[in-house]
């Protein structure tokens, strides 16, 4: 029992102690508290100083800076009325010297319009004229290109019958070799055979190839035009060296698809037993009508 209490005495004793430690402790952080709060209070008392401070120097220099622009505004607006003015003055007598212009300009202008509808009538008068006088022309020529055409046609058909009778002339005189020459039916069927073979109708190519020579031909030349008359069962065709237009005038009017081109064709020297010759040569560009004038039903 006296250690219990002994025990309890102790306790108590260091409880009091405790409790006068906590108190002088909650004492000492009262009073630094309050010493806190003091200088807490103290240096929110010259913030708001400072802070004061500072908005009147800012009223101060707001101020100053209203009344600066107020008077710059008031001393740009002075020379803004001052330019405008002068501009207005430009402007008047700039409208003035562009109306002056204007005036001068549509003058001008209804001079040059003037002078222009004036050229036009000129020179609608001058082709008027030339038309009529192309027109004429244009007439004339007709006239004169169909005359010549008549006199071809002429001239062609007396060359057809000088033609007809030629080759009547030497078919005769074949018939008369062959009956000279013809003994018994085969060899007559043979020689029927033979001359019947000799009117077939050959190809421009091998007409080319057989230029006969006669009193109606001459020589072609590199880049003659030749003007083809037929007469296939004679194995040959008549040409002579003639330009467009008086082949034209011959057979009447002639495009492209009226010519064979005979470039680079081959012909050989040949020597006959009447002694007639063939054409002989390379020619580098000669063109023949192909329309020809074929006398084999007429001169059969």
């Amino acid at each position: 029992m006296n250690r219990q209490e002994e025990t309890a005495a102790k306790i108590k004793l260091l409880a009091e102690s405790h409790a006068a430690e906590v108190t002088q402790w909650e004492a000492e952080e009262r009073e630094r508290l309050g010493e806190a709060a003091a200088y807490t209070k103290l240096l929110e008392e010259q913030l708001v100083a400072e802070i004061q401070k500072r908005q009147e120097e800012e009223r101060k220099r707001q101020e100053e800076t209203a009344a600066k622009t107020k008077l710059s505004a008031e001393f740009q607006a002075a020379e803004i009325n001052k330019r405008e003015a002068e501009r207005r003055k430009k402007q008047g007598e700039a409208a003035a010297e562009a109306k002056w212009l204007a005036e001068l300009q549509a003058a001008e202008i209804n001079k040059r319009e003037a002078e222009q509808r004036k050229r036009q009538e000129e020179a609608a008068a001058e082709a008027k004229l030339l038309a009529e006088l192309q027109a004429a022309e244009v007439k004339k020529r007709k006239a004169e290109k169909r005359k010549r055409h008549k006199e071809a046609k002429a001239k062609t058909k007396l060359l057809e019958k000088q033609l007809v009778a030629e080759i009547k002339k030497r078919q005769e005189e074949e018939r008369k070799r062959q009956e000279e020459t013809t003994i018994g039916s085969t060899q007559l069927s043979s020689a029927s055979a033979t001359s019947a073979s000799s009117l077939s109708i050959p190809s421009l190519e091998e007409q080319a190839h057989f230029i006969r020579k006669s009193k109606y031909q001459t020589e072609l030349k590199a880049g003659d035009l030749g003007y083809i008359i037929s007469g296939p069962w004679l194995n040959q065709f008549i040409a002579k060296p003639l330009t467009k237009e008086d082949a034209e005038n011959e057979i009447g009017p002639i495009d492209n698809s009226d010519l064979v081109d005979t470039t680079q064709m081959q012909w050989q020297a040949k020597k006959t037993s009447d002694d007639r010759h063939f054409m002989k040569g390379k020619a580098t560009k000669i063109l023949l009508f192909r329309r020809t004038l074929s006398l084999s039903n007429r001169a059969l």
